[in-house]
């Protein structure tokens, strides 16, 4: 008897874990989700028209996009095979496969996502952003898209410790402006760069999300 009580007493203390959640006290909300910018690649001149290895056929740009969880993240880059490509949030140099990115957080949650890199039929970009007035997250709003001047920036609460970074579709970043306590509006003058997809990444506090928007001239 005392022996079975010892057993569940042991069962009951015991870390557990349950969907959604890691251990009994930290509850799992990080998602990731995968951007892309997909390039048509170079052909050889000749009678068969295959696509060239190396860089010329694998020359496209992938973004890890994270929503929720607890900064810092970590980040997995796969193939197929399992072999890892990278591990940071943006993947260069991605050839026509499919890629898995698998993301842990500060509180050990992990989430993945996948996307089957196809070469595009006319287009030079796999998904294009831009093509309504705004562009809405969780966290926030953009308009108008596409932008031309100035790019205007709503959150859906307060800032608080806020700020705002802004990045090409190679993962350069050009811009980091911060957003003044309490203020929920900010706009951002976009008027010196180029007609183009960018990323848009607003942080604050323990959590970030990200965007992709369109500047036309």
């Amino acid at each position: 008897m005392k022996k079975i009580v010892l057993l569940l007493f042991i069962a009951l203390a015991a870390p557990f874990i349950t969907l959604g959640q890691t251990t009994g006290t930290t509850t799992c909300n990080l998602s990731v989700t995968i951007d892309s910018n997909v390039v048509r690649p170079c052909f050889r001149l000749g009678g068969n028209n295959s696509v060239n290895g190396g860089s010329c056929g694998c020359s496209n740009t992938l973004w890890a996009i994270v929503n929720g969880g607890t900064a810092p993240y970590t980040y997995s880059w796969t193939t197929s095979g399992g072999f890892v490509w990278g591990n940071a949030d943006t993947l260069q140099g991605a050839c026509y496969e499919l890629w898995k990115v698998t993301v842990k957080d500060a509180s050990g949650c992990v989430d993945s996502s996948s996307l089957n890199v196809l070469i595009p039929g006319t287009d030079t970009s796999s998904s294009s952003a831009g093509i309504n007035k705004y562009v809405t997250t969780t966290s926030f709003k953009l308009y108008p898209v596409p932008a031309n001047n100035q790019l205007n920036v709503s959150l859906a609460g307060s800032a608080n410790n806020t700020h705002i970074e802004m990045y090409d579709m190679l993962g350069k970043k050009l811009l980091e402006q911060s957003i003044t306590n309490g203020a929920n509006h900010t706009t951002i003058d976009v008027s010196s760069f180029s007609a183009g997809n960018y990323f848009i990444r607003i942080i604050g506090g323990k959590t970030q999300q990200t965007a992709k928007f369109t500047i036309d001239k």
